[in-house]
């Protein structure tokens, strides 16, 4: 690879395709079950565990597009 290219991980969220460095990305994980909490922002759906760890799944389609998204199945990209 020339240092002119990077590797990157392509996504699609509203029919709009993005792309992420491969180095910001830790792994890709399928969540089932994510739990609501009160308070939250509008554009976090809850939270889930990963690995003994709580995270935040956040609706992109809505951060980004301003467009709460109906899917129950959420793919989530674990940053480093």
């Amino acid at each position: 690879m020339s240092g002119s290219e990077i590797q990157v991980l392509e996504f699609e969220i509203n029919q709009e395709r993005f792309a992420v460095p491969i180095k910001y990305v830790s792994e890709v994980v399928e969540v089932d079950e994510v739990e609501d909490y009160p308070n939250k922002n509008d554009n976090i759906i809850g939270i889930t565990g990963v690995r003994e760890k709580v995270v935040s799944v956040i609706d992109t389609e809505n951060l980004l597009f301003d467009n709460k998204s109906n899917s129950r199945v959420h793919s989530m990209l674990l940053f480093r």
